[in-house]
């Protein structure tokens, strides 16, 4: 965070709090004479109607990004064990097939061999 003036005392240097919506700084003692600013999240505070509305918007929408977020990671586990199911099913059918061809091949062979008795 930058070192600005606050907006109560427009000498003073600091990096207090400050307003959410115009970003502006002011002292602790400045909130509390006010009575009319809320801290809120930290060195965060709202400073008018406009302000609560605007923090409250940005909440519910980090609030609905979380959920967004947790439902998308809950589906990418999903899918990443059905993917593992799947190649299990590929690696079980790959060496089924293998088998069958060795078996068509010793078939062939057997085959080939009685017909090569049966000509003599």
């Amino acid at each position: 965070m930058d070192v600005r003036s606050f907006k109560c005392c427009k000498g003073v240097k600091a990096a207090n709090y400050f307003r959410l919506l115009c970003m502006n700084i002011y002292h602790a003692s400045c909130i509390e004479r006010k009575n009319t600013m809320e801290k809120v999240e930290g060195c965060r505070i709202l400073c008018s109607i406009e302000c609560k509305k605007e923090y409250l918007k940005r909440k519910e929408e980090s609030a609905m990004l979380d959920v967004k977020a947790e439902q998308l990671a809950r589906k990418c586990s999903e899918q990443q064990e059905e993917i593992l199911a799947l190649q299990e099913t590929l690696d079980h059918k790959e060496i089924e097939n293998k088998e069958l061809i060795q078996q068509h091949k010793q078939e062939r062979q057997d085959k080939d061999l009685l017909i090569k008795r049966l000509k003599r």
